[in-house]
């Protein structure tokens, strides 16, 4: 299933922030971001939160208890990754479930690129629409010069999937060989595969290369620029809470 034809089609339908339910304050700021930006069907996802144990071990039950890929210490050792990677995909496994054509999901500690209201249709309009994943937002490593790229990319804080593109990075993840692990971590490889190796990847992605239109929010914080190659960043002054549990 391809991308919608239109910006209009994208900005008119469904919008999720995954949030945790005491992170009211970052939902509040975010939501009215993803407003202002144009979307009029904006909901709060429920993220797992990974300090209470009974949460996690529901949530991991809900996917057929997977392996985790010993290689990944970090996946193991720090419940807020497990927490990331299942409110993914918990939404994924919705949006398969629910038959919901395209979907756009928001983290809840981003920001939007200062000429987003000018540049994001562009981009849209500019961008195949035999797509299964597009990153508005992401940390691209592996840059062209180019506004769009098939290029393997890190971070899950803005991106648009369709039913497709879920069902098939949930049935790539959970059946990963090895196990499960850092969810950026995941996809990436299979996109570098599909880029350096030509292997058959389960999705079909672009990626919005937003650094050809400088904006200082992107770089305000030095440890967080790399994350902000997009036209949507994640906000340093939120903080992260993937390593502290």
């Amino acid at each position: 299933m391809p991308l919608p034809s239109t910006w209009q089609d994208v900005i008119d339908g469904p919008a999720y922030i995954i949030n945790m339910l005491d992170c009211k304050d970052r939902l509040q700021s975010t939501k009215k971001m993803v407003h202002d930006a144009g979307f009029s069907f904006v909901t709060r996802w429920n993220a797992v939160d990974a300090r209470k144990p009974e949460e996690l071990t529901a949530a991991w039950a809900r996917h057929g208890n997977p392996a985790f890929d010993p290689s990944d210490t970090e996946f193991i050792e720090y419940k807020g990754k497990q927490g990331c990677f299942l409110s993914h995909v918990d939404l994924w496994k919705y949006i398969v479930d629910n038959n919901i054509a395209y979907a756009t999901i928001f983290e809840d500690d981003i920001s939007f690129h200062k000429l987003w209201d000018k540049l994001a249709s562009k981009y849209f309009e500019a961008t195949p629409k035999e797509c299964d994943l597009l990153y508005m937002g992401s940390q691209i490593d592996y840059m062209v010069g180019s506004h769009i790229l098939r290029t393997p990319v890190f971070c899950t804080h803005a991106y648009l999937i369709t039913l497709e593109g879920a069902r098939a990075c949930l049935d790539a993840l959970l059946k990963a060989e090895l196990g499960v692990r850092t969810i950026d971590c995941m996809l990436i490889d299979m996109m570098k595969d599909a880029v350096f190796k030509q292997l058959p990847c389960p999705f079909k992605w672009f990626v919005w290369n937003g650094t050809l239109f400088p904006d200082r929010a992107a770089t305000e914080d030095g440890a967080w620029a790399k994350r902000n190659s997009g036209l949507v960043f994640q906000d340093f002054k939120w903080g992260s809470f993937v390593r502290q549990w």
